[in-house]
């Protein structure tokens, strides 16, 4: 995942920036068939982060688009997401007067635009839809800042609401969330 950021105002600790985050992976799903997938992303939206001096308020809104498909030919078989509208607000508070330690919360909503189509076909009449999930997912992150360009963090991640609640909207947000709705991240971010 590639994130790039433009500062409006302030810095990228407190302030408001555009966000463009750009996924791209080649994966193994292992089963009665093992097969290549290739997935791609991409994601625009505007972040605002408030200087308080109990917690910082955070909030984001973002549309992303999103493609899921096989490498295998001739049928390269795959899922074509829709838009997706998502709305992110949490707090972050500092820790210690370096700043290098941060406990961070966020209640992150998002909603289908429109209904996922299988094979890429939009004629339901021969390819039923999937769904058009609307999911709630609650998280937690400790960050340590090791430099001022370099943070290391822990986050955890649970889903509290999907709709609709089955296996193919567990595909729509397999990349965000997991199969079944938890997850643990560990990630380093860094910044230039």
């Amino acid at each position: 995942m590639i994130r790039a950021r433009q500062l409006v105002y302030g810095n990228f600790d407190t302030g408001r920036w555009y966000i463009l985050d750009l996924g791209i992976s080649v994966f193994n799903a292992s089963g009665y068939i093992s097969e290549f997938f290739r997935y791609w992303s991409a994601r625009v939206g505007l972040h605002e982060s408030i200087p308080w001096s109990i917690v910082e308020p955070q909030a984001e809104i973002g549309l992303t688009v999103r493609s899921l498909t096989e490498f295998s030919q001739p049928s390269n078989i795959g899922l074509i997401y829709p838009p997706s509208l998502d709305l992110l607000i949490g707090i972050r508070k500092k820790l210690f007067h370096a700043h290098t330690v941060s406990l961070a919360t966020n209640l992150k909503a998002e909603q289908s635009l429109a209904e996922t189509k299988i094979a890429g076909s939009y004629d339901s009449s021969r390819f039923v839809p999937t769904g058009a999930p609307t999911y709630l997912i609650f998280d937690a992150t400790v960050g340590w800042k090791i430099t001022e360009a370099s943070e290391v963090s822990l986050s955890m991640a649970d889903r509290l609401f999907r709709w609709p609640d089955n296996s193919s909207s567990a595909i729509w947000n397999f990349f965000e969330e997991g199969y079944y709705g938890r997850s643990f991240t560990i990630a380093w971010k860094g910044q230039w």
